[in-house]
């Protein structure tokens, strides 16, 4: 049996309602791992996804969303004003691998704005207080995610990841556009 069809299974048992977990023998699911399809596929279908905290927030969130994580880039925290923001993020415009960003709650919108600006339909994964009670992670694109923004808390710790343009390994259908995931529920 393939990797879509073990997948497919899966799939159908979230569907009705079965919980499963996602386990490796060694390093983070998801991260360089098969397992970012299943992810991603439950995404796409609406299943929320709940990460376990790893040692870094960077691959957990990265884990979470169902991007590709054969190569991505940690790129830390983002610069707070405009015109440094914007210089900042055209070093990684063209850059094809997954990419990763902490960014502040304060300023968000702009940042956000940014981002669809310089980015446009590449995926976007905004992802606040990840591990956390009322934890929320939004896929779509920076214009899509924008009208949200005021959603979210004022004290909300922020990471943004933007989708690989390439995916090694595996290929899956691409993502709709601007369909957030819910909200996990709980702690």
């Amino acid at each position: 049996m393939g990797l879509s069809q073990k997948v497919a299974i899966l799939i159908d048992r979230l569907v009705k309602g079965q919980d499963i977990a996602l386990v490796v023998d060694c390093g983070m699911p998801s991260i360089h791992d098969p397992g970012s399809l299943l992810v991603a596929r439950a995404r796409e279908a609406q299943i929320p996804v709940a990460t376990i905290p790893g040692p870094s927030i960077a691959t957990a969130a990265l884990a979470s969303t169902g991007f590709s994580a054969d190569c991505f880039v940690f790129a830390g925290t983002l610069p707070g004003t405009p015109k440094s923001l914007k210089r900042f993020l055209r070093v990684y415009r063209k850059d094809p691998r997954s990419l990763i960003f902490l960014a502040d709650r304060k300023g968000l919108s702009g940042t956000v704005r940014s981002f669809g600006n310089l980015f446009g339909s590449r995926p976007l994964a905004l992802i606040a207080d990840l591990t956390e009670p009322g934890e929320v992670v939004w896929i779509g694109t920076g214009r899509s995610i924008l009208p949200r923004i005021n959603e979210l808390p004022r004290r909300a710790e922020i990471t943004l990841v933007l989708e690989a343009t390439t995916r090694l390994g595996a290929s899956r259908s691409p993502r709709s556009d601007g369909v957030p995931t819910r909200p996990r529920a709980g702690g």
